[in-house]
């Protein structure tokens, strides 16, 4: 259908009111059909029917306002989308969703497995339950993934029931048993490991390292403090008296070749007094006192460093 009918003018003379009457005509269509660009004054200028844009883009547009807006078949625009009604491309994500609810899901997974991974990571260098023996010890996750392998760097954590004697091993999770030494790369001594105090092994790729805690303590024969690395110093106070030799147990066995010193407190009616320490062994020494007043009894504290292990 024409969108514009005019009369057919049989002669070039023809009647004026032919001319007039198409005119007239095209006046009405432009005024009232046609979409101006530079829309005159207030006239109308407003679509009365759909756009067929066939398949050419709208380009620099600045506002859309809109009461509807339809994207892909999909309505956006004033009324509720479903997410999997949207359509999303996955080429450059890595992601297989190829809509919207569906990357919401895949994403969830993959933070609910990272968040997995993450606590299980944590279990494997975290406390593990304490089983075996003194010197053959297993160790056994109580929460999350069991290690598999043992890799260079791995850390737990336990606390023993019962000090171990010897040389040990540690078999973490059903494992192959692994030698524990200590910080100074030797077998672990007796009581290297100690009963209700939380002990971290560290596996350096053939051994687990044990770390120890500093140790404190005492009993009937003194006090000592002793060191992971085998460091220990020991302090005894007894009585003397000048001129008796006397022996004394230490509070904890040394190893050979240790170093002592005997000071003593004297009494107002001493004078010049020298302490002595001799006939050294592993568990027990001798002291003795030299003072100017003969047989004077006096108390004597002994210093004495060395190693335990």
């Amino acid at each position: 259908m024409a969108k514009i009918t005019l009369n057919t003018i049989l002669s070039s003379f023809g009647s004026t009111s032919l001319f007039n009457t198409n005119f007239s005509a095209i006046q009405t269509e432009l005024n009232d059909k046609v979409l101006y660009r530079d829309n005159p004054g207030s006239e109308p200028n407003q679509m009365l029917n759909d756009l067929d844009m066939n398949s050419n883009n709208i380009a620099n547009a600045n506002n859309i306002n809109t009461q509807t807006l339809t994207v892909g078949g999909v309505p956006i625009i004033g009324t509720v989308v479903e997410a999997m009604d949207v359509t999303y491309d996955n080429s450059t994500s890595g992601l297989t969703a190829t809509d919207v609810q569906a990357v919401i899901d895949e994403v969830d997974g993959l933070v609910d497995t990272n968040t997995t991974d993450i606590a299980d990571t944590r279990e494997t260098s975290d406390y593990k339950t304490y089983g075996g023996t003194a010197n053959a010890i297993t160790l056994t996750s109580s929460v999350g993934v069991a290690v598999t392998a043992l890799t260079t760097g791995m850390q737990f954590r336990f606390k023993a029931t019962s000090s171990n004697t010897a040389a040990s091993t540690i078999a973490v999770d059903g494992l192959s048993a692994v030698a524990v030494k200590t910080v100074t790369g030797v077998d672990t001594p007796a009581d290297y490991i100690r009963t209700d105090v939380i002990t971290t092994v560290t596996y350096d790729g053939t051994n687990f390292i044990a770390n120890r805690m500093v140790e404190k303590g005492s009993n009937s024969n003194g006090n000592y403090t002793i060191y992971e690395d085998g460091t220990a110093i020991e302090g005894i106070t007894d009585n003397g008296s000048a001129g008796v030799v006397k022996t004394v147990t230490l509070p904890l066995q040394l190893q050979s070749g240790y170093y002592g010193s005997c000071t003593s407190s004297a009494s107002t009616t001493a004078t010049q007094l020298v302490g002595k320490i001799s006939n050294q062994t592993t568990t027990t020494l001798d002291f003795g006192i030299v003072s100017s007043t003969s047989f004077e009894t006096v108390q004597v504290d002994i210093i004495l460093y060395g190693e335990w292990y």
